[in-house]
């Protein structure tokens, strides 16, 4: 069972306690066989008062978590390399701290994917700009590292048929696809030997 811990903060109101850490898996293992009490976890970063961690994702060799400040709403997007030790933080001006969180690490550098009833835009969070923007029509199926999988519905008009495409792109050449496919996504899977899959239908 995991024990939380509340902390008092202003306004009677109270915080769990979140933390960002890293386990020896093996370690892991051994002290739930024996039953241990306490586990030992290398702390990144944890929550404040005033602070939380709403959402986690480990992609490209970096655990990438969102540390988001209640009383203002700032949110930053803190990405941590594990192997080389280096963490980077970002402001990300878009805070959608209970939505789908859409932060993808892209060519080294760390994106949000910002969608509405009309566009995918992929936000550079180093210069706060738009480098990409997707129609309506358009869906970001899987994204590793520089490839994105896409597809792409067209409704059925006057001579053509209700079609389904699956596009992929190297980022940052969104000019020209690499591939592309008359089918609907099904889905997608990275191999051990990092290959992606992609499943037709």
């Amino acid at each position: 069972n995991l024990e939380y811990k509340l902390y008092g903060v202003h306004d009677d109101k109270c915080n769990e306690r979140e933390i960002i850490g890293t386990v020896n898996f093996r370690q892991f293992l051994s002290d739930l066989v024996l039953k241990k009490e306490q586990m030992a976890i290398d702390i990144l970063d944890e929550n404040s008062d005033d602070t939380t961690i709403p959402h986690m994702k480990v992609m490209n060799g970096c655990v990438i978590y969102s540390k988001v400040e209640l009383s203002s709403q700032k949110e930053e997007i803190i990405a941590f390399d594990y192997s080389g030790g280096v963490t980077r933080v970002r402001v990300n001006d878009s805070v959608r701290v209970f939505e789908e969180w859409q932060i993808y690490l892209i060519n080294d550098t760390l994106y949000s994917l910002q969608t509405d009833d009309r566009y995918t835009r992929f936000v550079n969070l180093d210069t706060q700009k738009c480098e990409w923007k997707l129609g309506s029509e358009y869906k970001v199926i899987y994204i590793m590292n520089d490839i994105i999988v896409v597809s792409r519905h067209t409704d059925k008009k006057l001579f053509l048929k209700e079609s389904d495409y699956i596009l992929v792109y190297r980022f940052p050449d969104t000019d020209r696809y690499v591939l592309s496919e008359k089918a609907c996504c099904q889905g997608c899977v990275v191999t051990t030997d990092d290959n992606l899959l992609i499943f037709c239908g």
